[in-house]
């Protein structure tokens, strides 16, 4: 994968700092979900790894280079971000959506794009759009949509996708549909991915690693069994909790948290 380093990361939204000296490494292939409460910096973490915001101080590097001194059609070549609640026009269609991911890799003065199609082809057959190629996106169901908008970043044909509440608004049918597709992305196609969600539980069923954030702060950075843990819940998220873990037939590690109070 294309590494991602953040180091000493500092952000401020209207003189109130919000993420402070934060480090980070994303060196190797996973799954990786942030979780933390409202306003703890999550999202705000995220943007400032996809080059969506600006930085107060520190710095993010891509590949050993400062991400906001790569142009941004070099930075899309090998990461796409798909930002929470995306908006399309109303009158698009679900290939012309993923044929936006290609934006990258056109120019101004050379318009083609060799494997354009074929990668457009691939990314609507991996996300099991083939039906739905004609389908204007707003007529699309919740699950039908987000995969169409994740399709458009497999478009660009990167190493990493990051992805802000992927599951927001979604019911538990589309919740599942979605985090399984990117679970078989991320096998089979050996996709990074980092992503913020507010599901405990998904976190821990789909994460090999899990970052808890409290008030611009790491609290826990480790995999799911050590992050989803009473102490670390009552710390996070100042709820009592408790844990039930199981190991299914394929020896995964499942986890359910069951809120019960508030401290």
């Amino acid at each position: 994968m294309d590494a991602i380093k953040i180091e000493s990361l500092k952000i401020a939204y209207n003189g109130k700092t919000v993420i402070k000296d934060l480090n980070l490494d994303f060196d190797t292939i996973g799954i990786t979900s942030i979780i933390g409460p409202n306003g703890s910096g999550k999202s705000t973490i995220l943007k400032a790894i996809g080059r969506l915001i600006k930085l107060s101080g520190g710095c993010v590097y891509l590949d050993g280079k400062d991400i906001h001194s790569l142009p941004a059609k070099a930075v899309a070549r090998k990461m796409a971000i798909l930002p929470q609640g995306p908006k399309s026009p109303d009158d698009i269609t679900v290939k012309d959506l993923v044929a936006y991911g290609r934006f990258p890799y056109r120019s101004m003065i050379r318009n083609s794009d060799p494997e354009g199609n074929d990668i457009i082809e691939w990314a609507i057959n991996v996300t099991e759009l083939r039906e739905l190629t004609n389908r204007y996106v707003n007529t699309l169901s919740g699950g039908e949509r987000q995969r169409a908008w994740i399709a458009m970043a497999l478009a660009q044909k990167t190493g990493v996708l990051l992805l802000d509440e992927p599951t927001t608004f979604l019911d538990i049918h589309h919740q599942l549909e979605v985090l399984e597709l990117l679970e078989r992305l991320h096998e089979q196609e050996k996709i990074t991915i980092i992503m913020v969600i507010h599901d405990i539980n998904h976190a821990a069923r789909f994460s090999r690693r899990i970052i808890a954030i409290k008030d611009g702060r790491i609290v826990k950075d480790d995999i799911p069994a050590n992050v989803i843990t009473e102490e670390v819940i009552k710390e996070v998220f100042g709820i009592k909790a408790r844990i039930i873990s199981l190991n299914d037939e394929c020896n995964c590690f499942n986890t359910f948290c069951v809120p019960y109070g508030v401290l």
